[in-house]
């Protein structure tokens, strides 16, 4: 009897190593679709305007923009996006919408559907290239805003520091100016009073001495 214990232990743990190798190889396959899944867009020649996944709903009506990563914010730099929807038929009929359309900016829009892999080497490329960026969704807001807002209450407290390191050094100053004040008036009082003493023993003695001679 616990012979075929051991041997059902056995085949249940055969089964459980089994379902999860399953599970692990489902969740690859899964991973490995969704990154050959073309739902990816990249948007070129955008308008100043367009900074955050919210441009989309104002222009697009073929489907709906999950997400966006914005490039090229700074001066003179060229606008551009990767956006990402919820499936590739609704990348396709976006980017269809979209491409070759003037918004206003330099040139018309352009916009390709690409895979996750391309879209993971475009964001790795404009890293390096185009500097300022900021990423807009449905489920967070900008990052360009709040990094913005850091570096300013950053700036902040430096300057409050100088202030304080300024106000500082006044007050050392004022008060070092005010002990040597007070020194010197010290000073002055005490050979003033040394002046006095001498006098007055000066004229003491000259009275004592005519008082000896009378």
């Amino acid at each position: 009897a616990g012979g075929g214990g051991d041997a059902k232990d056995d085949s249940d743990k055969e089964e459980d190593g089994a379902a999860r190798k399953n599970g692990d190889a489902a969740a690859k396959g899964d991973a490995s679709k969704d990154s050959a899944a073309k739902r990816w867009l990249e948007v070129r020649n955008l308008p100043d305007a367009a900074k955050g996944y919210g441009w989309f709903k104002r222009v697009s009506t073929a489907g709906e923009v999950t997400k966006a990563t914005f490039f090229g914010l700074r001066q003179g730099q060229q606008r551009w996006c990767v956006a990402e929807c919820e499936t590739a038929a609704i990348a396709e009929a976006v980017a269809k919408e979209l491409d070759g359309k003037d918004f206003g900016g330099s040139k018309p829009v352009t916009c390709t559907v690409i895979s996750g892999k391309e879209r993971e080497a475009r964001c790795a490329g404009s890293r390096s290239g185009d500097g300022k960026r900021s990423r807009s969704g449905s489920s967070g807001s900008s990052s360009s805003g709040s990094s913005s807002t850091s570096g300013d209450k950053k700036k902040e407290g430096k300057a409050d520091a100088k202030a304080d390191g300024k106000d500082s050094k006044a007050d050392g100053k004022d008060a070092d100016g005010k002990d040597a004040k007070d020194k010197r008036d010290g000073s002055a009082e005490s050979k003033r009073g040394d002046r006095g003493g001498r006098r007055d023993r000066s004229r003491r003695g000259d009275r004592s001495r005519d008082r000896s001679r009378d």
